[in-house]
């Protein structure tokens, strides 16, 4: 049964299955339908391993029809007076099967999936909006905060050290000679018209 390859059955080393072995293959009828976990190393998969078929090209079934299964046999007695059994000389390895649904309606069983992405977001983006006041808007306000503030820190500091490096050529041009803290005060005090009334380069501290 389920030959492995075709060496198995050259070889004659599959059992094939008869009527004999129906009640073994319906004692394990959970393993033949029960695909093995790809997923290994779980803590409390231990008998889900051992009853179930390791098959790791096979995919579980999306949807499926399950039947309750009942079987009766009787041995079968040939009447010496005729019937459909008078042609038959020797009757020992002859079955007659007949198959037959007990009732008009069955069982279908489907898997579908429960929990898609944005309803797992939307479940907990709940949760921590209730518990700790948090929600995706926050998280974009932060991300701007500190983008925005990075940015000007960044503007800030080019600023300062442009303007730093203004002032150092400056004094270095004239030594003798005071010059304010920053550069936008030199151009503020340009703009305003005292270098006209004034000696710019006498500006003290």
């Amino acid at each position: 049964f389920f030959p492995t390859n075709h060496a198995d059955i050259v070889t004659n080393t599959t059992i094939r299955c008869t009527l004999q072995h129906v009640p073994c293959l319906n004692k394990y009828r959970i393993k033949w339908r029960t695909i093995t976990p790809s997923i290994q190393g779980i803590n409390g998969l231990q008998q889900e391993y051992q009853d179930s078929l390791n098959c790791p090209q096979c995919f579980a079934l999306c949807s499926y029809t399950q039947y309750k299964l009942e079987t009766t046999f009787n041995p079968i007695i040939k009447n010496p007076d005729g019937g459909i059994l008078s042609s038959f000389k020797d009757i020992s390895d002859l079955s007659i099967v007949r198959v037959f649904y007990a009732s008009d309606t069955g069982f279908l069983y489907k898997i579908s999936v429960t929990n898609t992405w944005y309803d797992l977001l939307s479940t907990f983006g709940g949760l921590f909006g209730l518990f700790l006041g948090f929600s995706i808007m926050t998280v974009l306000e932060m991300i701007y905060f500190l983008c925005f503030r990075m940015y000007q820190y960044l503007t800030k500091k080019f600023s300062d050290d442009e303007d730093d490096l203004k002032i150092s050529i400056m004094k270095q041009m004239y030594p003798n000679k005071k010059f304010p803290h920053s550069y936008k005060e030199i151009e503020r005090t340009l703009a305003s018209g005292y270098n006209k009334k004034m000696n710019f380069g006498e500006y003290t501290e």
